[in-house]
């Protein structure tokens, strides 16, 4: 049931951000005509109706967003209690013996940290994906109006991103799998230093400065090598980020000139603006 009210949730939510730039593009033309034929007692009855009905849509996007909230975090508790109940059955039933397998606890420790957040993520991951894919779709449509080279332009200027992304996700994993036993190495010296089980022997052995000494040592590495990757991907996505605002600088260059030579309204100008400069993001989005 959760499952199908998510999924109207993310039609909805998918198609409403082109209603809404589609009334902006009413309502900034509706505006220019009133002004461009002003009458003393002119009748103001279409421009009214497009703001209520622009009204009515930015509450319906604010509403559903509230309530797929609201869903989310209610499915995500019978997500999670699932993986919970699954783990257990699992560390429940396993022969006492794996417990002593340093290899099972790095698998342990893994599956336990990530049950609480990763399911969910990846199941609202693929949701978002869907919502993503029909806003593109209808976004993509819009900028076809503007010339059918805009929409191969904001995607092969949004592809390299992704790939960057993927790559660093894919290394990320790796690392992760790799570097487990430093991770719990790194927990488990916070653990002496902080849980109460351990206060008196701390004190009475003096032992804060060489759990702290170690703690920052076998951090400090494991951000490094963290850090090392993400900048790698900054340096990538920057040239990449670049590229791109030289193209959006090309096609919003071909906007206004549609606009100067009357081809095409203000409200019209507005409507691609808005479509390439979200379609953009939502396809950053859909890639991420």
């Amino acid at each position: 049931g959760l499952s199908v009210l998510n999924s109207l949730l993310v039609l909805i939510r998918g198609v409403l951000p082109l209603v809404l730039l589609y009334l902006v593009k009413l309502l900034v033309d509706e505006i220019q005509q009133v002004i461009m034929t002003y009458q003393p007692g002119q009748d103001y009855s279409r421009l009214v109706m497009i703001l209520v009905l622009a009204g009515a849509m930015f509450l319906i996007n604010a509403l559903s967003a509230s309530f797929g909230t609201l869903v989310k975090e209610k499915q995500s508790y019978v997500i999670s209690d699932f993986f919970d109940k699954l783990i257990h059955d699992k560390t429940t039933s396993l022969s006492y013996s794996f417990f002593e397998y340093p290899r099972y606890q790095n698998v342990f420790y893994r599956a336990l940290n990530e049950a609480m957040v990763r399911p969910s993520r990846i199941y609202y991951g693929v949701l978002g994906l869907v919502q993503n894919l029909i806003t593109l779709l209808v976004m993509g449509g819009v900028l076809l109006m503007v010339h059918w080279s805009v929409s191969l332009v904001l995607l092969a200027v949004t592809i390299p991103v992704g790939i960057i992304r993927l790559r660093y996700a894919v290394d990320m994993f790796r690392f992760k799998r790799n570097n487990t036993v430093t991770e719990r190495k790194v927990n488990y010296y916070n653990r002496l230093l902080t849980a109460p089980d351990f206060a008196k022997e701390l004190r009475v052995f003096n032992l804060a400065d060489v759990f702290r000494s170690r703690y920052e040592t076998f951090k400090k590495d494991w951000r490094k090598a963290q850090y090392r990757m993400l900048a790698r991907k900054t340096r990538n996505e920057i040239l990449v980020q670049v590229i791109a605002a030289v193209s959006f600088f090309l096609v919003y260059g071909l906007i206004a000139y549609k606009a100067f030579q009357k081809q095409i309204t203000i409200g019209q100008v507005v409507l691609y603006f808005l479509a390439l400069q979200r379609g953009y993001a939502y396809l950053q989005e859909f890639f991420g």
